[in-house]
This record gives C-alpha cells, sequence and structure tokens, in this order.
C-alpha cells in the first residue's frame, strides 16, 4: 500500500490509501493461510488443508491465470 498518514479529529491518527496492489498465494500453505483467513464463512484451516490436498497444483495453476488476467 502507498499512502500517508493523516490526523482526524474524531478518529485520531489513520493511514490514507493512495494506490494499493493485490498479491495472491502462490504455495500450499500460503494457500491454506488464505483460505483460513476468514474470508470464506466455514472454511477454517483443517478444511482449507483439505482443499488444498484435494486441488494441489490445479488450484495454483488457477490462482497464477486469474493473477495474470488481472
Amino acid at each position: 500500500m502507498d499512502g500517508f498518514w493523516k490526523g482526524d479529529v474524531k478518529y485520531g491518527k489513520q493511514f490514507s490509501v493512495e494506490k494499493y496492489e493485490e498479491t495472491l498465494p502462490v504455495t500450499f500453505y500460503g494457500i491454506e493461510k488464505y483460505l483460513d483467513f476468514g474470508l470464506i464463512r466455514g472454511v477454517g484451516l483443517k478444511f482449507a488443508k483439505r482443499i488444498v490436498e484435494k486441488s494441489g497444483k490445479d488450484m495454483l495453476d488457477g490462482i497464477k491465470d486469474a493473477e495474470l488476467k488481472m
């Protein structure tokens, strides 16, 4: 993220984002942590590990393809 810190009378010190770059995980461990982060309701670490075990390399390839299209 790029931006700057500013002071707000009501909320105090805040970071104002001017631009950001989203990156996707590219390792099995990274995918497990990404899925376990809580963005998808009902997916915890155990379920994330099972998803990665079942999908394996196909999941990595799919993520890399999606990242190229961004």
